[in-house]
């Protein structure tokens, strides 16, 4: 049974400023604005623990919440719930609003607390989401640099399998820099040489200065996403040294590389979290929603709740 509480704060985060409501089981109420720099949030704990709060609950908004947890953590209990399932009444929503209610749930113990990532875990996930990010940007570019080609009729896809490979690279370096095909033809591979007359009949006499241009300065880009992922998985193989061998287990699984692997790891955090599968899959988003009227249930899709 949870231990009942007598005064908590609840606080309505956002990117430049909090709202911080102090209530008690007799009703009473006092709510603040708070500026999210180090000041201010030092006056919201000093303020929270004069108080003699017992605990302080927040929504996971973004990243916003960070600052104040780091700064309340190591003094106070500090509650972090998914904003999804503290959702407040209809049609009465404001900033003072959302706070009292939020003090109102954490004192009726009616939050269920989400987990938070805190040092080596907390960096690990943040490196493995940094490189995912980065490289549907780079996936991005990709695309645009395909999308150019094809406005030129420069058709590398329909003789290449990679047009990012060593030959399709060597090819657009070439073209950018405006080489002639016999200085085209010494960058590439020594076994696509000998067909290299297939490549340049996609390649058009006539190409566009601003076609040069925007394709160069788009390989530019991707070019230099591809050196700081390859530093980012530097940085991530550091955070993985003391999960060598949940790594090597994750890998034994056919299909589960070092990348989703380390993304796994990332994501689970400590698999002590949970006692059994089924609660990682819940925790994952991955079970069956289930409806319950009278004396029937109702599945339906999963639930694609887990964490974000």
């Amino acid at each position: 049974m949870s231990k009942k509480l007598n005064k908590v704060c609840g606080i309505d985060v956002h990117k430049r400023f909090l709202i911080a409501s102090i209530l008690d089981n007799e009703g009473n109420c006092e709510t603040k604005r708070f500026e999210q720099d180090l000041d201010e949030l030092v006056s919201l704990k000093n303020w929270i623990l004069d108080s003699g709060c017992e605990s302080v609950a927040m929504e996971s908004t973004a990243e916003y919440w960070r600052p104040a947890f780091g700064i309340l953590n190591p003094e106070i209990n500090v509650t972090i719930g998914n904003a999804y399932h503290m959702k407040g009444i209809p049609g009465k929503k404001t900033d003072v609003l959302d706070s009292q209610w939020i003090a109102e749930l954490e004192l009726n113990n009616l939050i269920t607390p989400s987990r938070v990532f805190t040092g080596d875990l907390y960096e690990l996930r943040t490196l493995t989401r940094a490189r995912n990010k980065m490289v549907n940007n780079s996936t991005v570019y990709k695309n645009k640099i395909l999308h150019q080609l094809d406005v030129c009729s420069i058709h590398l896809c329909s003789v290449l399998k990679d047009v990012f490979g060593k030959s399709g690279y060597a090819l657009l370096k070439g073209i950018v820099e405006r080489k002639t095909q016999d200085e085209i033809i010494k960058t590439l591979p020594a076994k696509t040489r000998k067909n290299a007359s297939v490549f340049f009949e996609q390649i058009p006499e006539y190409i566009p200065d601003s076609a040069i241009f925007l394709i160069d300065s788009m390989l530019k880009i991707y070019d230099n996403l591809q050196i700081e992922i390859k530093r980012i998985e530097e940085r991530i193989k550091f955070y993985l040294k003391d999960k060598e061998n949940e790594l090597r287990i994750l890998m034994s699984v056919p299909g589960i590389g070092i990348v989703i692997g380390s993304n796994l790891l990332a994501e689970i955090g400590d698999i002590r979290d949970f006692p059994t599968a089924d609660k990682l899959a819940k925790w994952a988003g991955l079970t069956p929603s289930v409806y319950q009227s009278a004396n029937t249930n109702y599945t339906g899709p999963i639930t694609k709740q887990g964490s974000k």
